[in-house]
């Protein structure tokens, strides 16, 4: 009970409450998230077990057993790609203490990370431009982790280039005097206002992703990786239109 809500007593029983509120919501969070993981690891492994089933039941021509493995590595390479997202976000979680921390020229990352991409995805177009290039080259550079930053942007563009119409995305990198901010635009399908706020949850997929492949993990772990370096991340999106996700950096 808070009381009156004014004196001292009323005051500790009010921040109690909200402590207790924001412990409930990590429970609950936490359940969430170990409920949807299991779900998701379980579907590809049932259809690889279905398929391997079906496959041992009776003979097939070569064609049928060729058909049945190129289904089988898809659900395989799937899973890798569930489990690669779940160890990073544990990464993630672990906080500053648990990664390699070094200097960062966050221009070349962005380079480095858009020829590994073509390489990866020869059907992406990536088209990054610089402006307000500074005199002293050290604004460029922040304390962080390599392998995590990149992951961060390897998931954006992933992204963008997915739901683009045209499988492109257009970056621009910008230093302001108080901060660096990386802008990933598309021209895809959008996000509405109402699912912009569920993003950073584990899983979450807005209602017109659900017909492209992937499992919600990528927004969720760029939120993660961005704010170790008290950065943040902002969405600006319409639906049928474009999204921006802007990555900044104090």
């Amino acid at each position: 009970n808070e009381g009156n809500g004014k004196d001292e007593i009323a005051q500790m029983g009010i921040t109690f409450n909200h402590m207790l509120g924001r412990i409930q919501n990590s429970f609950e969070l936490q359940k969430s998230f170990v409920s949807n993981a299991s779900h998701e690891l379980r579907t590809p492994l049932t259809s690889i077990t279905g398929q391997l089933e079906v496959a041992l039941m009776s003979e097939k021509s070569q064609k049928e057993y060729k058909s049945i493995l190129i289904s089988v590595l898809e659900d395989i390479n799937n899973l890798n790609r569930l489990t690669n997202g779940l160890l990073n976000l544990a990464q993630a979680d672990m906080g500053l203490s648990k990664v390699q921390i070094k200097k960062v020229r966050l221009d070349e990352l962005l380079w480095k990370t858009r020829s590994y991409m073509l390489k990866r995805n020869p059907e992406f177009k990536i088209d990054i431009e610089i402006t307000d290039f500074p005199e002293d080259e050290s604004k460029l550079i922040i304390m962080g982790s390599e392998q995590l930053l990149q992951t961060a942007i390897i998931n954006i563009i992933d992204n963008a280039c997915k739901f683009s119409r045209n499988n492109k995305v257009n970056i621009t990198f910008r230093i302001k005097n108080e901060y660096i901010e990386i802008l990933f635009t598309d021209n895809g399908i959008g996000i509405s206002p109402e699912e912009m706020k569920k993003l950073n949850q584990p899983f979450y997929r807005a209602e017109n992703a659900k017909e492209f492949p992937g499992h919600g993990l990528g927004l969720t772990l760029v939120y993660k990786i961005v704010s170790l370096y008290n950065g943040q991340v902002i969405i600006n999106s319409k639906i049928n239109e474009f999204t921006t996700v802007i990555m900044r950096f104090a």
